[in-house]
């Protein structure tokens, strides 16, 4: 099979879509930060957002008998509870008139004040946004009332894009209250959209305690590009008991964005966090999910497919890329039932439906549904990958003739051309022991390879398969000499000396590595070569040492149990395969079948052939055709009879 590259890109155009979808349905969540600040109400019923920032909160003036106006008579009291009333009910009309009353009529300023600052809002809901504003000068007149008029004012002046007069207002506000927590809040975010972030953060900083500046602060920092102070912050806000549920949701979902290209894993865990926060918002499960299959996680990936609606929820696009992740996980049901209801003429609905069909073994209608995609497929990506695949899988199963007819029928240029088509139709030509045409084929890719490093890894290793050595070493030294820090080239140049018998060229490479790569899978590649080629002893000290580093895999084990077998030492042979087929080391078919042959010849020589055969048993089970265990078994019955 070639890599399905074209589906990975599709579960990545479909992340960034869903964080766009999932950027357009914030401000739903932002009606929840009312209840924040609980017992702060204030005037102004809007609620303004920029990015992701927290701008102003929905407040207004609770008015009462007890809340300060001890000197109202009843009669004004009521007429303004009954407009306030009106108000918050919607009913702006008669609100509007019982405030005009209360204002053209009533002797105490504060009433008046705030009949002005009310007919302010309504004059906001009506987009009358100068009206707004000569209410607002009106209240701020009165000093009681002005650190209010002039906040809503500078929220007013943002709404019309006006905001250097906008942080105007909010710093007379803050003269006349410099205590007053939203005024701080809206002049940060003012700030913030003027892109004049050092000034937004030193506002931010003056409320450290409070959740909703630091997540400000935090989103500002990212602006900045300062991803680790942002992410810090963001850190700090979802450990933080007094965090409220909607700030850490978002907390939550800023990380999930941050991890997207260094730690998938990680990304699709905070995601996951702020799904599970927010109301199982599908969008953010989604987002965890291609997250979790980015980071090579596509059995905990297609597990979360079944918490979604699908149908309900995903676009084809999407069906196809949760298809993908399907068929990764083994799950070729549900990828098919995913997959068949869609439309006939979705190329990449096909190329996935050939592809689950393949792993099946359904030759037959993975052939079908391949043929079909190229049938219908317009872009020259969807083609290469289309070919690449009926060659692949031609090779596969022998049908050589086949695959030789799709590198002659091919007539589009572009394609022909192409280095993916090159080298596939150059492996079914070794395999078809034409080897001058392969070649030839290889030649050409060789010189559109372009330097690009994936390109000329490929090439190395199909030289290698075919047994062509120089070619292999030649394309390896010229990856080491472009791209030095990748020691993936010397550890394969280090093998073919091995192989040839040039142990000390071979040895002099793995030093290297040893000493300067920060790898651990290389290093760990290399220190094993490296005991292949070496004495004994040495190898006994490498392998001893590589089992406590890295106690998790397995060949340092299974090599040392050999290496034990070799010199007779039986029982530490047998207690080595012992740690590891009952530790937790995920082990090969293969290396799992000579570990149980192993510990049966070493049991058979410590005296104990029951354990010996059972041992034996054990690995036929695992492969019934394999001659080494085989062998072995007959010759311990034979000698038993």
């Amino acid at each position: 099979m070639i890599p399905t590259d074209l589906l990975m890109e599709y579960l990545m155009e479909s992340v960034r879509k869903r964080l766009k979808t999932w950027k357009s349905r914030i401000q739903v969540l932002f009606s929840e930060i009312v209840k924040i600040m609980k017992g702060k109400k204030w005037i102004l019923q809007l609620a303004s957002i920029a990015l992701v920032l927290i701008l102003s909160l929905i407040i207004y003036i609770k008015v009462s008998s007890r809340g300060g106006y001890q000197t109202v008579k009843p009669y004004r009291i009521q007429k303004l509870n009954e407009a306030i009333n009106q108000y918050r009910l919607g009913n702006y009309l008669r609100a509007e008139m019982i405030f005009n009353s209360i204002a053209q009529e009533s002797k105490d300023k504060n009433d008046a004040s705030i009949a002005a600052i009310y007919l302010g809002n309504i004059m906001v809901k009506k987009n009358q946004f100068e009206k707004a504003i000569e209410y607002y000068r009106e209240a701020w007149k009165n000093k009681a009332m002005a650190k209010f008029a002039y906040y809503n004012s500078a929220i007013v002046e943002q709404r019309r894009g006006n905001i250097n007069k906008a942080i105007r207002n909010a710093k007379v506000a803050l003269k006349y209250d410099v205590q007053f927590v939203e005024a701080n809040l809206l002049l940060g975010n003012l700030y913030y959209l003027k892109r004049d972030y050092n000034s937004a953060i030193k506002v931010y900083d003056k409320y450290q305690y409070n959740p909703i500046f630091l997540y400000n602060k935090a989103a500002t920092y990212l602006m900045l590009g300062d991803v680790n102070s942002a992410e810090t912050l963001f850190l700090t806000l979802v450990t933080r008991k007094d965090t409220e549920k909607v700030i850490k949701g978002l907390s939550y979902y800023e990380l999930g964005n941050i991890y997207i290209k260094t730690s998938p894993k990680r990304s699709s865990f905070y995601y996951y966090q702020a799904f599970k926060l927010f109301n199982q918002n599908d969008d953010l499960l989604y987002n965890s999910l291609i997250m979790m299959a980015k980071s090579g996680d596509f059995v905990g990936a297609s597990k979360l497919i079944f918490d979604m609606d699908i149908d309900k929820f995903l676009s084809n696009n999407e069906k196809i890329a949760l298809s993908y992740i399907l068929l990764k996980s083994g799950r070729y049901k549900k990828a098919l039932d995913l997959l068949l209801p869609l439309d006939g003429n979705n190329t990449d609905a096909y190329i996935l439906l050939g592809d689950i069909s393949l792993q099946k073994g359904d030759f037959k209608s993975s052939e079908l549904y391949y043929w079909k995609a190229l049938k219908i497929a317009k872009g020259i990506k969807e083609k290469i990958a289309i070919y690449g695949r009926l060659i692949s899988m031609y090779q596969e199963l022998g049908m050589l003739d086949k695959a030789v007819s799709i590198c002659g029928s091919i007539d589009d240029k572009d394609i022909k051309r192409n280095f993916t088509i090159k080298v596939a139709c150059a492996k079914t030509y070794f395999q078809k022991k034409e080897n001058d045409k392969a070649l030839g084929l290889m030649l050409e890719a060789s010189n559109m390879a372009d330097d690009e490093r994936s390109k000329l890894f490929k090439l190395a290793s199909i030289y290698y398969r075919y047994g062509y050595d120089n070619n292999t070493l030649r394309i390896l030294y010229k990856i080491h000499n472009l791209y030095p820090d990748d020691y993936r080239s010397l550890l394969g140049i280090s093998k073919i000396f091995t192989q040839n018998g040039q142990k000390e060229r071979a040895l002099e490479k793995l030093d290297i590595i040893a000493e300067r790569c920060k790898d651990l899978g290389i290093y760990y590649e290399a220190l094993i070569l490296k005991a292949e080629n070496t004495k004994k002893d040495i190898a006994e000290n490498i392998y001893k040492a590589l089992i406590k580093d890295f106690p998790y895999r397995y060949e340092a084990y299974y090599n040392l149990a050999r290496l034990y077998l070799e010199e007779k030492r039986y029982k530490e042979s047998s207690e080595l395969i012992d740690r590891l087929i009952e530790g937790e080391i995920k082990i090969p078919d293969r290396e799992r079948l000579y570990s149980f042959v192993i510990k049966g010849i070493a049991k058979y020589n410590l005296g104990n052939e029951n354990e010996a055969y059972n041992s034996l048993v054990k690995a036929i089970n695992i492969e019934q055709g394999n001659d080494l265990a085989r062998v072995n078994l007959n010759i311990l019955k034979s000698i038993n009879k």
